[in-house]
């Protein structure tokens, strides 16, 4: 019975406001964002129910990393991933009873990760907490085929991806038709992924087809909707020349042509972050890469005597990609 009296004087408190409160209604964070884009705001909308004696409003990144603390009528305090990039115009820190809003003014890989907004006075503490990927297009895609080294020998499909964030996941479609490979090279973490020149490795083994076909690699990050393909034609060695190489020529196009046949398409990408930032992208071409998008050259191995054929195809989010990168060649050995 003596805890009664108790009781009732702490829901008397609640009702009379005694008690200070704090409780989070939203917390505004774009879903998926592409690296560099910017402005970006962070926003955390709260109600204070009483005082705000001892109000104090912190963001953490992926939990454990504080990156943000403000203690009203200071100002905001950043450290962390957004050190150095952040601005706090009058209207981010007009309104602390209710507001606290970040403004990025752009947004990089190493912000991905979950946001926590904590709101705490004296008596109580509110959080919550949403992701936010940052993700990366290629910047540079290269598929190529070994032939076979030796008479009804395998052929090894390999696609090589430059830049793309989160590591991106392959597929091999051959004519359409899905061919299961494997990694070998693929970092474990994005500071392993920047460490190894920001490149994933993907290859397949399968028997050399009689006639010639289309070596697609689809290229997906995950967490988004980005899809995109790039590709070629192989032509088996019952479908190449066995003339003499013409070094005069080697270097045409049209001599080049009939041994590699380069394929390039745009998938539509469209990415859609949080509505309350209207931030969207929506793109989709084609083009072919004769001769604008990539360069060719034919040559003779002197080692060898094999023919040489080198395609060189950049992505077209190249130049909007924040790592620029030289373009690799892709060879193509004909027996």
């Amino acid at each position: 019975m003596s805890s009664l009296p108790a009781l009732l004087v702490a829901v008397v408190a609640s009702i009379s406001g005694i008690i200070s409160g704090a409780e989070i209604n939203q917390l505004d964070i774009p879903d998926v964002i592409r690296n560099g884009t910017g402005p970006v705001t962070l926003s955390c909308v709260y109600d204070l129910t009483g005082s705000d004696n001892g109000l104090v409003i912190k963001w953490f990144h992926d939990e454990a990393e504080l990156i943000y603390q403000w203690i009203p009528p200071m100002s905001p305090q950043d450290i962390g991933v957004i050190k150095g990039l952040t601005e706090y115009p009058e209207d981010a820190v007009s309104r602390p009873k209710s507001h606290s809003i970040i403004r990025l003014k752009e947004v990089t890989l190493a912000m991905s990760g979950n946001y926590t907004c904590s709101v705490s006075t004296f008596e109580e503490e509110d959080i919550k907490t949403k992701r936010m990927i940052v993700y990366a297009p290629e910047s540079n895609a290269t598929v190529f085929v070994t032939p076979p080294s030796s008479k009804d020998g395998p052929i090894t499909l390999v696609c090589a991806v430059h830049g793309a964030w989160p590591r991106p996941g392959l597929t091999f479609l051959v004519d359409g038709v899905p061919v299961e490979g494997q990694f070998t090279v693929y970092p474990a973490n994005l500071e392993e992924y920047q460490n190894q020149g920001s490149w994933v490795r993907y290859e397949a083994t399968i028997e050399e087809p009689l006639t010639p076909v289309r070596v697609n690699c689809e290229i997906n990050i995950p967490f988004t909707n980005y899809r995109r393909q790039e590709g070629i034609v192989y032509y088996p060695s019952s479908h190449r020349s066995t003339a003499p190489v013409d070094n005069e020529n080697a270097s045409s196009p049209h001599c080049a042509s009939k041994f590699l046949e380069p394929i390039v398409s745009r998938a539509a990408e469209t990415v859609t972050t949080n509505p309350e930032n209207k931030v969207s992208e929506a793109q989709s071409s084609s083009f072919s890469v004769f001769p604008n998008s990539s360069s060719h050259s034919t040559s003779a191995d002197n080692a060898t005597g094999h023919l040489v054929h080198t395609v060189t195809t950049q992505s077209p989010d190249s130049p909007r990609s924040s790592r620029p990168t030289e373009p690799i060649p892709t060879q193509i050995i004909a027996d």
